[in-house]
């Protein structure tokens, strides 16, 4: 008997807490965007392919620029120290994909040639993909450098006849990257290009003439090819946005434990939570699980796994925000 009293009394607080309208919270938080490139990389593996060239200063500052830009990506994208692979080609005249068809196309002169450029390139990066296994493959093309300004002498404070004074150069960098996507259904080839200077300190004798002052000044370009490389990863890291998303919950513990969760940006722990409710009797129970499994993919980036898991909220309950909501998650597809 008292066994069965037991069961009653808690079928009963089961209904009484479900038979209530769920309550609200609503969560300031930041959300992934598309990078500034219109690419979105998130949860895409990622491979950076440099041109060796034959000599001369801008062999080793491509390689310091994929390495930067991979690390750029790698810190932003979540993958850990090398998960975004570095890949070296030999130059080759043939391949400069920046040369006169290249610019033709990017000028929208649509000549025959510029189109056979354009259809080779794709197909080369194809190849890229293929060769790295990776979904996307950026190929910087070939660096060409230019000192353009030099600071004042200014003592180094070091003991050095070599290395006694310092003078701070600027360095221009003019560039091409080619990217290819592999899981964009268009296929698309995204040419980006662009000049930057970088500030790199030099240490000499004061004795360099024209000749020995530029040598000395390649020979320090190791920091300035990440400082370079750091500068072109601005426009292929995410874009982070602040907004506000809602929560469904029932004044119990467990829906308070998702809440905590969730407000401190413990997804993976918030999920759990919210599974576990799925599995809820009662139909509101599962409606407000299943979309707060909607809003915590969303914020995931996972907008495909957002959108059946708010398809499912609906058939259990009529939220009042849910076609906006769609829609949303919808135009974050694009």
């Amino acid at each position: 008997m008292d066994r069965l009293f037991k069961i009653s009394l808690f079928a009963f607080c089961a209904f009484w807490l479900y038979a209530c309208a769920p309550l609200q919270m609503t969560s300031t938080v930041e959300t992934r965007y598309p990078s500034s490139s219109g690419m979105n990389l998130y949860g895409k593996n990622l491979a950076i392919v440099y041109f060796r060239s034959p000599s001369g200063p801008a062999v080793d500052f491509a390689e310091n620029i994929a390495s930067s830009l991979a690390y750029s990506l790698e810190e932003d994208y979540g993958g850990g120290e090398n998960s975004v692979g570095v890949y070296s080609l030999d130059f080759n005249s043939v391949a400069d994909y920046a040369g006169k068809e290249a610019m033709n196309y990017l000028n929208d002169d649509k000549t025959e040639a510029g189109t056979m450029f354009y259809s080779s390139l794709r197909d080369s990066l194809n190849n890229l993909i293929i060769d790295t296994g990776s979904d996307v493959v950026f190929l910087l093309d070939s660096v060409d450098l230019s000192v353009v300004s030099y600071d004042s002498l200014k003592f180094s404070g070091i003991y050095n006849k070599d290395s006694a004074f310092v003078a701070t150069a600027g360095v221009l960098g003019s560039f091409h990257i080619f990217c290819l996507d592999g899981m964009d259904k268009e296929e698309d080839v995204k040419i980006f290009g662009g000049k930057n200077v970088v500030k790199q300190n030099v240490y000499l004798s004061g004795n360099e003439d024209e000749v020995s002052l530029l040598e000395k000044t390649y020979a320090s370009l190791d920091d300035a090819g990440w400082k370079f490389g750091d500068k072109i990863s601005k426009s292929f890291v995410s874009r982070w946005r602040r907004e506000d998303v809602t929560y469904y919950y029932f004044d119990n513990e467990d829906w308070l434990k998702g809440l905590r969760y969730a407000r401190y940006h413990q997804y993976s722990q918030a999920m759990d939570v919210w599974l576990s409710l799925v599995s809820s009797s009662s139909a509101s129970a599962k409606g407000c699980a299943s979309y707060n499994m909607a809003v915590t993919c969303y914020i995931l980036g996972e907008y495909d796994l957002a959108l059946q898991w708010l398809d499912m909220a609906a058939k259990y309950m009529d939220f009042k925000n849910v076609d906006t909501f769609r829609a949303h998650i919808e135009s974050r597809r694009q």
